[in-house]
């Protein structure tokens, strides 16, 4: 019988990540702006960011072994209720008049670490919701999704902050964070996929921790493509960081255009999304090395040129290489890395792949100073750029396939 992909799990898992996303990012324009309103400056904005960025990056080592004590679908409903809770804080504090800044801090420290959990969860979960031959469809349908999320969330929060006030956002953030809770704990498995789960919580922590390493020297694609996330994610820094100041001190363009800019980069990532939803794609490590190619490429042009439909295509195709980015890295895992492997893999990938984003965007800060923008754009660009073409020469011979024990197993 041919499986579908709307299943009941897949569209509970579908909607709980959809609301997901958009408290995400509803929570942090609430924050930011609320902090700027009682005082903050630059300098709070920053430290903000880190307090948020850290635990994403530490924990992600000890995150994956928690994840096999227990359902996954119980996690993640913890991790949402857990930051509803964590961010009704902000609003009630407000009210009270009791906000100092640094509760700020706390709050973004402690909603992260708690968010570190759904990720890697959802990951490991989507197989189990899925059958493997739906994998890509389903990821570029995540995807696609999380982009209109974003988008949505661009203007909507916004808009909210300026009908109602961030103060109010926040608490509203807090209804759709445990709207996403609910509908994840509502999905309902099959008692035989948590067999090998109980056999795993039976495996000291530690050693777990160990595996999620190994694993990396075993599934040979899975370290060319961590390693090479390091430099992506190193050289979009100076772009992540630096965009708003590039348009506004140096293109001379308007908040309205930057908007645009930033649209133009999701609906590039969500249309990108609805095509690898429809085709097949035999070769992910080479299109997920393949794009960030040519996403470098694109921020060179962004960086040299300074026509704004030049850098609204470039935008466009800037989003679009992060769905081909993505999407590729979820199936290789989900396709070659046993199931009861695949959330501490995750886990590991992402502390490996984000370990000098702080470094990054400290030395883009103290750069900014000396040199042009457009010019720490190109770099980072370039950055990325040489390391993909190096990537691609180290990659596998057959990007499909993994090493594994001396055996060659096909992804």
């Amino acid at each position: 019988m041919q499986q579908t992909l709307w299943s009941r799990n897949f569209r509970l898992l579908f909607a709980s990540k959809l609301l997901k996303v958009l408290a995400d990012n509803f929570t942090w324009t609430a924050l930011i702006w609320l902090m700027l309103d009682l005082g903050g400056g630059a300098v709070s904005s920053s430290v903000l960011n880190l307090a948020s960025l850290v635990p994403m990056m530490v924990l992600g080592l000890f995150v994956g072994p928690m994840l096999t004590r227990g359902k996954l679908t119980r996690r993640m409903f913890e991790s949402d209720a857990l930051r509803a809770l964590i961010v009704l804080t902000i609003p009630v504090c407000h009210a009270l008049g009791i906000l100092p800044i640094w509760q700020f801090y706390a709050v973004a420290f402690i909603q992260s670490v708690c968010g570190s959990v759904y990720n890697p969860a959802s990951v490991a979960l989507l197989p189990q919701v899925v059958g493997k031959d739906l994998l890509q469809k389903a990821n570029a349908v995540m995807e696609s999704s999380n982009q209109v999320s974003r988008l949505v969330s661009l203007a909507g929060a916004g808009a909210m902050i300026t009908w109602f006030s961030a103060s109010t956002t926040l608490a509203i953030t807090v209804g759709l964070f445990l709207l996403s809770a609910l509908l994840v704990l509502a999905i309902r498995l099959p008692d035989e996929q948590t067999v090998e789960v109980k056999k795993r919580e039976k495996t000291p922590y530690w050693t777990q921790i160990r595996e999620g390493f190994q694993i990396f020297r075993r599934y040979r694609i899975l370290l060319v493509l961590n390693v090479y996330c390091i430099f992506l994610n190193a050289g979009y820094q100076p772009y992540e960081a630096l965009l708003p100041a590039y348009v506004h001190d140096s293109l001379h363009l308007t908040a309205f255009q930057l908007t645009m800019l930033r649209s133009g980069s999701m609906v590039g990532a969500f249309l990108v999304g609805v095509l690898l939803a429809r085709v097949t794609i035999k070769r992910n490590g080479l299109m997920f090395a393949m794009a960030g190619v040519l996403q470098g490429v694109m921020l060179m042009t962004v960086g040299h040129f300074t026509g704004l439909s030049t850098i609204l295509i470039a935008s466009f195709v800037i989003g679009a290489c992060m769905t081909a980015i993505n999407v590729p890295e979820m199936v290789i895992i989900q396709s070659v890395v046993p199931s009861h492997q695949q959330a501490t893999v995750f886990s590991v990938g992402t502390s490996i792949s984000t370990m000098f984003m702080p470094l990054a965007g400290a030395l883009v800060a103290v750069l900014s100073h000396t040199y042009d923008i457009g010019t720490l754009i190109l770099c980072g660009g370039a950055l990325m750029t040489v390391a993909g073409v190096v990537t691609i020469f180290f990659m596998p011979r057959d990007a499909e396939h993994v090493e594994q024990k001396g055996e060659t197993t096909a992804a």
